[in-house]
């Protein structure tokens, strides 16, 4: 899913150990909520099977937010969608320091 500079991609094994920095830095997880790594280290081998929210993506899923350069700078994720009502609850942080306050978080949430 692609918007003007921000494209939601399925998470890669690759980024596994950046989503864990950005959830144990205390500055990014302030605004999420808890402060607590968001994956254990043998979490992504279950989240990566077949059926599970990084790969089939219906009533929740997740998302990486990259960059126009296709660089991993965030994390979205929704749960609760239903088709019926067309809502959802989503939640997205911008995880690289560099890219905060350029207006990635916003594009992500409206792509």
């Amino acid at each position: 899913i692609s918007g003007k500079r921000v494209t939601l991609s399925p998470w890669r094994r690759d980024d596994l150990a950046l989503l864990r920095h950005w959830g144990e830095d205390g500055e990014v997880m302030q605004f999420w909520g808890e402060r607590q790594p968001l994956m254990q280290e043998d979490a992504f081998e279950r989240h990566a099977q077949r059926g599970s929210p990084f790969t089939e993506y219906q009533g929740s899923g997740s998302f990486c937010v990259r960059d126009e350069h296709s660089r991993p700078i965030g994390h979205l994720q929704y749960e609760g969608g239903d088709s019926r009502d067309r809502r959802v609850q989503i939640g997205v942080f911008i995880g690289e320091q560099d890219a905060r306050d350029q207006g990635y978080g916003t594009e992500a949430d409206i792509i």
